[in-house]
């Protein structure tokens, strides 16, 4: 018997690699209510929206495969071709010459490390691997403004939801390449109304049975002991799963798919205590906090910018400096959410976490924030009533982050470490972290979900020998 704890993507996808090859005795665990893991959903202004995952990446991304089989509705979402900026002080200005160079050293950032990684240089940081490649200075932009300093590590905040200097060059360039050079520049932004997670929920739907999965289970603790003790494959029943509710569930093998930061806040006791070097390797990632807050406006009167994006230079890096529009001009093309009045801004890296709970802060001091910016952003307009909605991802004890992160000078045996299994192959671990290539990504945990399966199923097929 093999048990799945977790069931977003990668518990999914190990699921189904496990029935497609013969393997059906397993039981998903989910602490949630449904299927989907970190694609979460909200509602506003009568809409939904996606707290956490929100794009596919490429033309031949497997997310894709899957939003393609199961109908998902996305559309193509011109990140960075149609944007207007902003500055802090002074509302509207035209940033696009500093972007445009800025855009040109990102690129030469990500193709050099390729070469640094040829001939077995060091690994560095984003921040100091982009010296060499910062546009010449530019007196009319103030230069205290960390977005404008170097607008291009807004792009590794977006994408890595934390800065450059926190970020390695050679990994963070290696999943950009491996993603967008792999499977095309194309960024497609679900609008689906049953949500981004229909398309893992409908996959699920395809093979699993309702006694494959229970919901609203929580993981307290792991026992492995017996595992831990016993080199043969012939004993049954070797790990012991404890939910919160104080039920036991036994099992041969046991897949994790708890994020990093699970991992790293103990919320699951592990019995024995996992080694050294698998404590060593989950502490050595970072496990980032991007936030997108959803701002619904009433009234009818448009006053927003009415390109897809905007960049708000702050003086503060990470304060919702990226700022999408779900309701564009009607002659738009593409159209997200027609006449949804719904923008939203990105918080990521330390502003993250000081807009979460964990901080002290609450939800009408998140409304501050983001009044504050909008008037900023808008200097001569009346803003109209609103209200706001956000996922507390770093306060969530399901979660505690949004994705993970690899830090400068990240060791590739580390994380070989942080993906290894331990109790002799029967306690395994899958995720978007486990991903070298595409950490950070929805198909990195389709990647690791589908090869720790694999995995398991080789050992299970050697048995003593595994």
């Amino acid at each position: 018997r093999i048990l799945i704890l977790g069931a977003g993507v990668s518990g999914i996808i190990a699921a189904r690699t496990l029935h497609s090859h013969g393997h059906s005795n397993f039981l998903l665990v989910e602490a949630q209510g449904e299927i989907g893991g970190r694609l979460k959903s909200g509602t506003i202004g009568g809409h939904t929206i996606e707290y956490g995952a929100n794009w596919i990446q490429g033309t031949v991304n497997p997310i894709l495969c899957l939003a393609l089989k199961h109908g998902q509705k996305t559309v193509n979402n011109g990140l960075y071709g149609s944007i207007t900026t902003y500055s802090d002080t002074d509302g509207p200005v035209n940033y696009s010459a500093t972007i445009a160079a800025a855009d040109a050293a990102f690129e030469a950032v990500v193709t050099e490390a390729g070469a640094q990684i040829t001939h077995y240089g060091p690994d560095l940081s984003v921040r100091v691997s982009s010296i060499s490649q910062l546009p010449s200075s530019d007196t009319s932009l103030p230069s205290f403004r960390p977005q404008l300093q170097w607008p291009a590590g807004d792009r590794w905040d977006f994408e890595y939801a934390q800065t450059p200097s926190q970020t390695s060059w050679m990994a963070s360039s290696w999943a950009h390449n491996f993603t967008f050079n792999l499977y095309g520049d194309d960024n497609f932004l679900n609008i689906d109304q049953r949500g981004y997670k229909h398309f893992i929920q409908a996959e699920a739907a395809t093979f699993l049975r309702p006694q494959q999965i229970v919901y609203n289970a929580t993981v307290k603790s792991v026992d492995w002991s017996r595992a831990h003790a016993t080199a043969t494959h012939s004993g049954q029943n070797l790990v012991a799963v404890t939910l919160a509710n104080g039920t036991t569930l036994a099992a041969d093998y046991v897949i994790c798919t708890f994020s990093l930061g699970v991992l790293q806040n103990d919320e699951v006791e592990w019995v024995p205590r996992l080694p050294d070097w698998k404590r060593e390797a989950i502490a050595a990632f970072t496990m980032a906090t991007y936030t997108k807050v959803f701002v619904h406006f009433a009234g009818e009167d448009r006053f927003w910018f009415d390109t897809e994006m905007a960049l708000y230079a702050s003086s503060r890096r990470g304060h919702y400096p990226l700022w999408q529009s779900l309701d564009v001009p009607a002659d738009h093309k593409p159209q997200f959410l027609p006449g949804s009045r719904i923008l939203f801004g990105t918080v990521t890296g330390d502003d993250a976490l000081e807009i979460s709970a964990l901080s002290g802060a609450t939800e009408g001091d998140v409304r501050a924030n983001v009044e504050e910016v909008l008037r900023n952003m808008f200097p001569n307009t009346t803003l109209p009533a609103f209200n706001i909605t956000y996922h507390d991802w770093a306060a969530d004890p399901l979660f505690h982050g949004s994705y993970s992160n690899f830090p400068p000078s990240w060791d590739p045996d580390l994380h070989q470490n942080l993906r290894s299994s331990v109790g002799h192959g029967r306690l395994r671990w899958a995720g978007e972290a486990g991903s070298a290539t595409w950490f950070g990504f929805l198909h990195g945990a389709y990647a690791d979900g589908k090869a720790t399966a694999l995995e398991l199923i080789e050992c299970i097929r050697l048995g003593e020998k595994c």
